[in-house]
């Protein structure tokens, strides 16, 4: 259980942190498929945690490459202006997008431990399907006596 916890906890914690660092880009598509690719991701187990970190870290190394992407990018759509904000967002993306992929990353690695660590679900279930002998009884009266068990 503690371990469950812990792996969530990281998973959590980094998750938002990388969500967060993705926002400084400010690159609108880099954003929105990141946002679609959070919300696609299901780890059932660690060995999934790994592959998911594994492909967050290989897209982070992409992020390098926007010093030129963005500048190509924001003159091919509004010509100068485009790309000297291009340069900024490819300066900019080129730090972030890395270190925010490392978070994701590390997420993914933490979800896979909680994924893998997880209790039991189908323990959970016979826990949950227990069911109560006798109904709860009242204590009244000024001794504090029970008294005896009936149905009605």
């Amino acid at each position: 259980v503690a371990l469950y916890s812990l792996g969530e906890g990281i998973g959590l914690t980094t998750k938002g942190a990388a969500s967060l660092l993705s926002l400084l880009t400010f690159d609108r598509h880099y954003i929105e498929t990141q946002v679609k690719i959070r919300q696609g991701k299901s780890i059932h187990s660690l060995g999934q945690g790994v592959m998911e970190a594994s492909r967050s870290l290989a897209e982070g190394l992409l992020g390098i490459f926007d010093i030129v992407r963005q500048p190509y990018r924001g003159a091919r759509d509004s010509g100068v202006r485009g790309f000297v904000v291009g340069v900024g967002r490819g300066a900019v993306g080129t730090v972030v997008k890395p270190i925010s992929k490392v978070g994701e990353a590390i997420s993914d690695v933490g979800h896979g431990i909680s994924a893998q660590a997880a209790p039991d679900k189908h323990a959970k279930r016979r826990r949950g399907a227990w069911q109560r002998r006798r109904l709860p009884r009242l204590v009244s009266g000024g001794g504090r006596a029970m008294r005896p068990y009936s149905r009605l």
